[in-house]
């Protein structure tokens, strides 16, 4: 006697696997953030804007889900939203430009980015990612350092001039110009291949200084035996 095959059991295995795959499916995808372009230091009472990229781990379209910034104390300051195309080079980072807040005091900070997915069609984690920055008070003086050779006195360019937390680099003729704050500043400049005293500059004004470096004579190819 032929008996009908039993389809039950094959059944609640389609099921329990239907289930399980659904699973799967439900979980949360991960996401990662970046931030660049940060300005430090950051003047107060200029505008001032980072960039922020949010990425998922299965490289789902973001575009339209919002990036807030939010302080040490996790007040919500200001958002942006993640914009129609992925930053170029990237597979699927995509990302805001966003306009900071002015900072209510100088000194250093240390504010978040924050990712809270809404409306996907797939469920996301939530992603966030500390940035730190120096606020500084609006300039009052221009500074014009200029960066010579001191035995030629020919310009040097392309050097990297420090006046305190400001920098800026010399061009072809020698000259870096910053904004500052009236105050002291220890007053560095760099460059590879010359050596230059640090020197220590109060400015109450417009200021042009000059700094001289000296060549450092490059060390003889070692003998080898």
């Amino acid at each position: 006697m032929e008996t009908a095959p039993n389809t039950q059991g094959d059944e609640r295995i389609r099921e329990g696997e239907s289930s399980h795959s659904s699973q799967l499916d439900a979980r949360p995808h991960q996401t990662s953030l970046a931030i660049w372009d940060v300005p430090s230091p950051l003047i107060r009472l200029r505008s001032a804007k980072i960039k922020v990229g949010v990425k998922c781990s299965a490289g789902c379209r973001l575009t339209g889900q919002p990036v807030e910034i939010r302080d040490a104390s996790g007040a919500r300051l200001t958002s942006g939203t993640l914009g129609q195309n992925p930053w170029h080079e990237t597979a699927a980072l995509y990302w805001a430009e966003i306009e900071l807040p002015d900072p209510a005091n100088e000194g250093p900070c240390s504010w978040s980015a924050q990712f809270t997915p809404s409306g996907t069609l797939a469920p996301h984690e939530r992603a966030s990612l500390t940035f730190s920055f120096l606020a500084v008070k609006p300039p009052e003086h221009g500074v014009l350092v200029r960066v010579i050779e001191k035995n030629t006195q020919g310009p040097i360019e392309n050097a990297e001039v420090r006046l305190g937390v400001y920098k800026a680099r010399s061009d072809s003729n020698g000259c870096a110009r910053m904004e500052v704050p009236a105050g002291a500043y220890d007053l560095n400049a760099w460059k590879l291949g010359y050596q230059a005293e640090a020197k220590i500059v109060n400015v109450a004004g417009n200021l042009t200084i000059q700094i001289e470096a000296m060549a450092i004579p490059e060390a003889a190819d070692p003998y080898w035996m």
